[in-house]
């Protein structure tokens, strides 16, 4: 199985990356068999890295996303009451935002089974939705007013994919996932209109630590951002915040809402 090792922050490219927790033989989760493999994956060496200079927390390996993903991962939004609560107060934090605003196109990346996309009809003209575990499912019939990509964000020529330059951008717990989440930062900007709005939640690890919550360190976890290390992640990519919050009851996420700089 294709290992990726970390040799420089995520958010500051510094190399003085030290080894804060040592997490050996580290399982897989979140795939699910009907039956169980001749072979099973073995657990995979882990660790958490912290930067030095900017604080950012990342883990040291990332396992090929073609194994991760594949049509034995089960996670799915709609079959979560937990996801779907957290999508609620996804959706509020948006209208607080944006409440009399309707959109062009809306863009969900990383959408999942759909679920935040269904709850945003009406908002926009177009919606798509980004996700690979839609190279293994088939479009029910309530969504096929959706437009849906089945690949990563890093797999796909987006202009092509999209068409339309999109001006609503949504992220809920998928830029924790991407090796190079400024990579991908980049490349939305370079589609998205001018005057496009941002809107991304990713788990916090300021209460993660607080918490004592190190079981949600995870191989399909690479990146941990607390609201300076999303701050300076912005800056490097040419975003600015417009807003932020902090869901307490969903394990402890953050929220950040932003936009291109000099808008």
């Amino acid at each position: 199985m294709p290992i990726k090792r970390r040799s420089a922050c995520a958010v500051c490219d510094g190399i003085r990356l030290d080894a804060a927790v040592d997490l050996p033989g580290l399982p897989l989760t979140a795939l699910y068999c009907r039956q169980k493999p001749r072979k099973p994956l073995r657990g995979i060496d882990q660790q958490l890295l912290i930067c030095r200079d900017c604080g950012h927390a990342q883990t040291a390996a990332q396992i090929d996303p073609a194994a991760l993903y594949d049509n034995h991962y089960g996670f799915r939004t709609s079959a979560s009451v937990t996801a779907q609560r957290g999508t609620d107060f996804f959706i509020r934090f948006l209208e607080e935002l944006s409440s009399a605003q309707r959109f062009r196109c809306s863009v969900d990346i990383g959408c999942n089974d759909l679920y935040l996309l269904k709850c945003l009809k009406g908002r926009a003209n177009e919606l798509v939705g980004i996700d690979p575990i839609w190279k293994f499912q088939r479009m029910t019939r309530e969504a096929a007013d959706i437009k849906v990509i089945g690949a990563t964000i890093e797999e796909i020529d987006l202009p092509k994919a999209l068409g339309a330059a999109p001006d609503l951008i949504l992220c809920r717990h998928t830029l924790e996932h991407i090796f190079d989440p400024k990579a991908a930062l980049r490349r939305l900007a370079a589609v998205a209109s001018e005057n496009a709005l941002f809107v991304f939640e990713v788990p916090g690890f300021d209460a993660l630590v607080r918490n004592y919550r190190f079981d949600h360190i995870f191989h399909q976890h690479l990146q941990y951002f607390n609201l300076s290390t999303f701050a300076r992640l912005l800056h490097e990519t040419g975003f600015e915040s417009i807003g932020a919050r902090e869901n307490y009851h969903d394990w402890g996420t953050l929220l950040v809402a932003f936009k291109k700089k000099g808008e």
